[in-house]
């Protein structure tokens, strides 16, 4: 996996600087105080959480190339498509030495966890996936992130 992020964070905690940036990526994250591009969809969903800073990530679905716009706020979340989705999954069989490292879980994780404009989008992409995955609701999506970011990197600051 190419990213932009810190590669050894020394015992110490990950931080918003180990997230998996890139220039190009298919996920944005969009604020007024950060702009960034990722490869993974969970970077840019868990930032509003870690900077406590709303904003929208703009994320290019996986079969039809569409783009889902989520916008998070401290008053909730909005999206641009009413039966938007998330899927969750991880490899069948990871292909790493332990799993311990950033790379690795990125590689394990990351191919398997997307926004669909809706669960038919998704269907049609679990059936050639090599990994056990669902969907959960865009709500449930960028709450399950909110939680990552809080067990990942500590509360917001």
């Amino acid at each position: 996996m190419l990213c932009d992020h810190k590669q050894d964070i020394d015992g110490d905690p990950p931080g918003i600087e180990d997230l998996c940036t890139t220039d190009d990526g298919a996920h944005d994250f969009v604020g007024e105080e950060r702009e960034q591009s990722y490869i993974c969809v969970l970077d840019p969903l868990v930032v509003p959480f870690q900077t406590d800073s709303p904003g929208t990530v703009r994320s290019t679905t996986p079969e039809r190339g569409e783009t889902v716009e989520i916008t998070v706020t401290p008053d909730g979340v909005d999206y641009s498509h009413p039966e938007a989705v998330v899927s969750l999954g991880v490899a069948d069989e990871p292909d790493c030495a332990s799993c311990s490292s950033i790379e690795e879980n990125y590689e394990q994780v990351c191919p398997y966890i997307h926004v669909f404009e809706d669960s038919e989008e998704y269907e049609r992409w679990a059936e050639s996936t090599d990994a056990a995955t669902t969907t959960v609701p865009v709500e449930t999506g960028v709450a399950l992130a909110g939680a990552f970011a809080e067990t990942l990197f500590g509360p917001a600051g």
